[in-house]
Formats: structure tokens, C-alpha cells, sequence
């Protein structure tokens, strides 16, 4: 009974959602022109082995019908960095990926809620971060390249001031 059943539950497998892994997530990231919603679980987790199939059709429903969002999944348990940039400590988990934020779905796992993540945008309700190479990352390296003069003398100004940090501390007591 309960073996069979686990057994045909791995039979499904899922060749249709994107492998995402420590190696590929950044270009992934970068060169996609379409937003990203992830499932992360690992391959002990038994509520994750029930999961897995729904989230198949799910990502199946999403290339039939041409929805212009990348579904994906990530394997924790060969993906430590993934797991730990993100902190994710749960199984199942969801990130919705829009180009300058990761929102960690924390909803139900209903296909009618899944499809509300994408085209209500209800992601925008859950706790964000800020992806790496976006807006501020982004335009602090910028403006250390434009302005790499501004960018070292601030550098050197705050090793001065630190250098005299024990000089005003003697004169302080």
C-alpha cells in the first residue's frame, strides 16, 4: 500500500519546470526576459514527494498555455548555496522572482492560488529581498566606476578618521 504508493508518486517525473541550480541561477536570472516562480524541496521530505507532481502540471499548464513566467524547481539538497542565500529553511518553499526581487510565497499550494501568484501579482504581499546586479547593487558599482576618485578618497578619509580614533579616546579620559 503505502510503499506503492510513494513509489508511483517518484515514477512522475517532472521534465518540464527548469532545474535551477547553484551553477546555473545567476544566468538564469540575468538573460531571462520573463519573470521566475521557484519551488524549492528536497528529496526526504515527504511532503515535497506529494507536491512534486502538482507542481509538474502546474509548470505544464504554464508552457501549454504560453504564460510568460519561467516555472522552475531547486533540489536543496544538491543546491546548499541557493538554500542559504535565500534562508530557506522550510519544505516546500516558493519564490516568485520578478527582475529585482525575490518574494517568498508563503500561500496556499492550491493550483488556483499558484495561478493567482502569477496574474493577480499576489506575491507582492510577502516578504521580499533584493536581488544581487539590481537597482542599488547595480548603481553602487556603477558610481564606483565613474567616480573611483570619490569612491577612495571616501575609503581613505574613514582609515584617517580611525587612525586618530585612539588619540581622541586618550584625550576623552
Amino acid at each position: 500500500g503505502f510503499q506503492e504508493a510513494t513509489n508511483f508518486i517518484h515514477s512522475i517525473k517532472d521534465n518540464v519546470s527548469v532545474d535551477v541550480s547553484d551553477a546555473n541561477f545567476e544566468d538564469l536570472m540575468k538573460n531571462s526576459t520573463s519573470e521566475w516562480f521557484l519551488y524549492f524541496y528536497h528529496p526526504k521530505c515527504y511532503r515535497c514527494l506529494l507536491f512534486s507532481p502538482q507542481w509538474k502540471f502546474f509548470a505544464k499548464k504554464a508552457l501549454d498555455k504560453d504564460w510568460k513566467v519561467n516555472i522552475g524547481k531547486v533540489n536543496l539538497a544538491d543546491n546548499p548555496k541557493l538554500r542559504s542565500k535565500f534562508g530557506v529553511h522550510t519544505f516546500p518553499s516558493f519564490q516568485f522572482y520578478d527582475k529585482q526581487y525575490a518574494y517568498n510565497y508563503t500561500g496556499k499550494t492550491e493550483a488556483y492560488a499558484l495561478e493567482e501568484v502569477i496574474f493577480e501579482q499576489t506575491y507582492l504581499q510577502y516578504d521580499k529581498k533584493l536581488l544581487e546586479g539590481t537597482h542599488y547593487t547595480s548603481f553602487v558599482k556603477r558610481l564606483a566606476k565613474t567616480y573611483p576618485f570619490y569612491t577612495v578618497s571616501s575609503v581613505l578619509l574613514l582609515l584617517v578618521g580611525l587612525s586618530y580614533l585612539p588619540v581622541i579616546l586618550k584625550r576623552t579620559n
